[in-house]
């Protein structure tokens, strides 16, 4: 058996792939451990069309992406992992289990070594149950991980920051005419309704409206026409980051916070990266993140009100250079360099090592 301080495989688990944030972030961990020369080995429930099916040698339950199909599946994939976490305490593993969903497959090392295990966790509303196995995981001594501080004070536990990272960057100057940008769902938690409100009055030809979205369900097939017909130009299913934001002039975050908490924003951070400031309709986690970056916030959601912000910014050339110079500065903040110094700070105080 494996004693403190010895290198040890970090066995990563993540239960379910997907093209969004925490899969994003998961690909970036495993990059981040390997490039410290950490071994690990990772373990994902289902899926196969997400960042996490990307990693090299993953190795996957099942290759299914029906949600519904994937929880009733769940405790299965739980139930076979339970002897490998026997096998983990008994050779000095570390576990690192990505999303609150991975929780309950730590259970074993939860008892008998709790103290090689990390969580980190991405969601603040959850189902109770999980909200309980965190709260014990802690008292037990795992080390949390929250993505924002903002969502360490909602969750109301103790726990350590890491804010997610990018590894892109562009200096790309803004397209004329000038761009406002949207990244994310066709949906209204995502705020794609009112963007489309937003575009709808903006003046024609002056100000270019533009949604880079994934492929939309044909359930969204009404909300794409409106989008159309208000004159927004949709881009599909990119995933290059500078594609997406490198030459726009502001990217306008649409969230509902009624709906939905972001406890972290990669696409603001992704914003930041290539230089691009980001105005905002009530996100709590927003300032945390932007810092000097951050050109409006408009909490009433009010899009008369959010398109004379829009228009007062561009006017204002000087302030819309300062934004720009202020994104790139804060863009160091989250960078690819500085999260695996974290991650390696983590992974320290967890096994007693010195350094990776």
């Amino acid at each position: 058996m494996k004693t403190e301080g010895q290198t040890a495989k970090v066995l990563f688990l993540h239960p379910f792939d997907a093209l969004a944030g925490s899969q994003r972030v998961a690909s970036t961990l495993v990059r981040a451990f390997r490039s410290l020369g950490i071994p690990v080995e990772v373990l994902l429930g289902f899926g196969n069309n997400g960042f996490v099916s990307q990693i090299p040698g993953v190795k996957r339950f099942l290759p299914v992406n029906t949600v519904s199909l994937r929880k009733a599946l769940y405790p299965f994939w739980l139930a076979m992992l339970l002897p490998r976490m026997v096998w983990a305490v008994w050779h000095g593993e570390t576990v690192w289990a990505n999303t609150v969903h991975a929780i309950p497959a730590t259970i074993p090392m939860l008892w008998l070594a709790p103290g090689r295990v990390v969580l980190h966790v991405h969601e603040v509303e959850f189902p109770g149950l999980f909200q309980w196995l965190l709260r014990w995981a802690a008292s037990r001594g795992a080390r949390v991980l929250c993505v924002s501080d903002y969502h360490r004070q909602r969750l109301g536990i103790q726990a350590e920051v890491l804010s997610n990272c990018v590894d892109h960057s562009s200096d790309t100057e803004p397209r004329h005419p000038p761009t406002l940008l949207f990244v994310g769902a066709v949906s209204v938690i995502k705020g794609f309704p009112l963007f489309v409100e937003v575009a709808s009055r903006l003046p024609r030809g002056q100000v270019q409206a533009v949604a880079c979205v994934p492929v939309p369900p044909p359930a969204s097939r009404a909300l794409i026409e409106v989008a159309e017909a208000s004159g927004v130009e949709l881009r599909y299913g990119l995933s290059d980051p500078v594609a997406m934001f490198g030459g726009a002039t502001l990217l306008m975050q649409c969230t509902d916070p009624t709906l939905w908490t972001e406890t972290f924003s990669l696409v603001m951070v992704e914003a930041l990266a290539c230089g691009v400031p980001v105005a905002t309709s009530g996100m709590a986690v927003a300032s945390e993140i932007l810092g000097d970056a951050w050109a409006f916030d408009v909490p009433s959601r009010d899009p008369d009100r959010i398109v004379a912000e829009v228009l007062s910014l561009l006017e204002d050339g000087t302030r819309l250079q300062s934004l720009r110079a202020a994104a790139k500065a804060r863009r160091a903040h989250f960078s690819f360099e500085r999260f695996q110094g974290r991650v390696n700070e983590v992974l320290c105080k967890t096994t007693g090592a010195k350094a990776w």
